[in-house]
């Protein structure tokens, strides 16, 4: 019984040590998916109790070995990262197993601790109990939802369709907190299990700065060199990692730096598209004082952020400041706040026309489907209605869509975002006739590695679909590595930017700086991970202080081979692999947060 207790301490040890590896393989600031953890080139094999699990080894890769309960032992699942579908009662497989928890289908056991699971679903990760260096997920059921859930800072997690019903580490339980040996590995180190961590002081003299390939931008000269590049193109790509106050500072020098050099007099952003004309009319005020009671008047409801009214003001006097490069912004995304674009946005211009319809019917998406052919006959009254009521159909279809999954909502979304790009009601001879900058998330705007993008994606699109700009794309990155908040939004209750990442996020910094974890002023690590690569940069951060650009071809020429693991490895090569989606990288170490108004 000491041997098997000692056995469990073990290995939960153990796995605390594969976590402390790191999970930062593609440096998204919010929790990883639960599945995404194998969904990288290591070879996988699932292990299912006979449940279909064709959709999963689909995501999974071609090369996925799928084997049955009885199959198991005629391959070395060392070499494997494994899936196991089912429980002890249902798959021999698991039946097997030591884990630092048992689970039966209806109850969760770990240590002490019994979670009844009845009427919910169950997954955990854990480490490959055959090689350590490579991992177990454990999914009870291949259920609504199993796609969709996090493990940011939990190793297993309850839940009902897209809804946590519970989750946590398995340490918890398994050992006396002020014991326990993992505790300060999960709660001072920079894993994907620890609440937010100071921003790691690393010695950057480890890590000698070649100036020919780190370049900092902090001068016009240093811009017109990170520009070069960029100005000769059709369509320049910028994606960020959302909600930091210096990445926009810098799309705003690039915009006009670009703007001073070539003209580029579209800017596409990520915003809901019925946002679009009264952006743009705004743009057009010269006057400041009409500008102000225009904003007040209609901008005030939509835009969200101090750091975006003041980068819409700045075209605003751009604009009136170079009236032979006036600059435009198109918004290209499905209407995320449908009852403010149907309450401020369209029930005004569909009065305005003296067309009759059904106030309340407006958040049906069969009304609109059929409201649609009639909405045509407006356009010579308003041009703009009807593109607004598609995208506001194809919004209510892909948030209806969430109850098959989140890839199912952004599948949705994505084919109505390219859509604007092709349809003449939106952006297609804007596109055909003029250069574009496209400003968004990392996720939609790489353009390298054609069969490693995502196919539904703007750089995809843009790079290898669209006849005007194929081949004419440049694509940079900005990456801010850390954040602080301004002290204001700590005490401040109510949000216009109610977006849910943004608010984890400041949450997360209010929770630590009550419980004194960091001090006010400290910028805290926000990804999922330690790796070598991830490491390296850090340490350049450290000595460039300050933001600083490099080009992704020169990547060979900094990069450091010495992986601590096979995880290790595996970590540091999908960082690297999502930068060589981009020609460029910029790097911030520190940025605040943008505010919300």
């Amino acid at each position: 019984m000491k041997r098997s207790i000692l056995f469990i301490l073990l290995l939960a040890f153990a796995i605390g040590e594969v976590y402390a590896q790191g999970s930062a393989f593609d440096l998204r600031f919010y929790p990883t998916r639960i599945y995404d953890y194998f969904a990288h080139d290591a070879a996988n094999c699932i292990i299912t109790d006979g449940t279909n699990v064709d959709g999963l080894a689909r995501m999974l890769g071609p090369s996925t070995l799928i084997l049955d309960e009885s199959e198991y032992n005629a391959f070395c699942l060392a070499s494997y990262n494994i899936i196991c579908v089912g429980n002890a009662k249902t798959n021999a497989f698991i039946s097997t197993l030591v884990l630092p928890y048992s689970f039966d289908g209806d109850m969760l056991c770990i240590g002490d601790t019994t979670i009844s699971t009845k009427g919910a679903n169950f997954m955990a990760v854990t480490s490959n109990p055959f090689n350590r260096a490579n991992c177990l997920l454990h999914i009870d059921t291949i259920a609504e939802g199993y796609n969709n859930q996090f493990f940011g800072k939990s190793q297993f997690v309850v839940y009902r369709k897209n809804e946590v019903v519970y989750s946590d580490k398995y340490y918890r339980y398994l050992t006396k907190m002020d014991a326990s040996p993992n505790e300060h590995m999960h709660e001072s180190g920079f894993y994907p299990n620890t609440q937010l961590s100071r921003f790691p002081n690393l010695d950057g003299s480890l890590f000698p700065v070649d100036t020919n390939v780190f370049k900092p931008i902090d001068t016009r000269s240093n811009y017109d060199e990170l520009i070069s590049d960029m100005v000769n193109k059709k369509v320049v790509l910028m994606g960020e990692n959302h909600y930091f106050k210096e990445i926009t500072d810098i799309v705003k020098r690039i915009l006009f730096a670009l703007n001073e050099d070539a003209y580029f007099p579209y800017l596409v952003v990520e915003t809901p598209f019925s946002y679009t004309y009264d952006i743009n009319t705004y743009l057009s005020i010269a006057d400041d004082k009409t500008a102000t009671a225009f904003f007040s008047e209609r901008l005030n409801s939509i835009v969200t952020t101090v750091e975006d009214s003041t980068f819409y003001n700045d075209i605003r006097v751009w604009n009136r400041n170079n009236p032979n490069k006036e600059l435009n912004v198109l918004c290209s995304d499905i209407e995320h706040n449908s009852d403010v674009t149907i309450s401020d946005i369209l029930i005004p211009k569909l009065n305005n026309a003296g067309f009759a319809y059904c106030p309340d019917s407006l958040k049906s998406a069969t009304y609109l489907r059929k409201l649609l052919p009639e909405i045509k006959s407006l356009h010579s009254i308003d041009e703009t209605i009807y593109p607004i009521v598609e995208n506001l159909l194809q919004s209510l279809l892909a948030y209806s869509a969430l109850n098959e999954g989140f890839h199912k909502f952004n599948q949705i979304r994505s084919r109505a975002i390219i859509r604007k790009f092709e349809d003449p009601h939106y952006f297609s001879d804007i596109v055909r006739d003029n250069k574009l900058i496209i400003y968004g998330g990392s996720e939609h705007t790489g353009t390298g590695n054609k069969n490693a993008i995502k196919r539904d994606a703007e750089g995809y699109y843009f790079q290898y679909i669209n006849s005007n700009t194929k081949g004419l794309t440049y694509s940079l990155r900005l990456v801010a590595y850390s954040y602080t908040v301004n002290p204001l939004l700590l005490d401040k209750e109510h949000f216009k930017h109610r977006a849910g990442n943004y608010l984890k996020m400041l949450t997360n910094y209010r929770e630590a700086v009550a419980s004194k974890s960091i001090d006010t002023n400290d910028p805290v690590f926000i990804f999922n991970g330690f790796d070598s690569f991830t490491k390296g940069l850090l340490e350049i951060s450290t000595s460039m202080n300050g933001p600083f650009f490099f080009s992704t071809a020169d990547i060979p020429r900094f990069e450091r081979n010495n992986y601590i693991s096979f995880l290790d490895r595996m970590h540091s090569t999908r960082s690297k692999n999502h930068f060589l989606l981009y020609d460029g990288v910029v790097v911030i170490p520190i940025s605040k947060l943008v505010t919300s108004r």
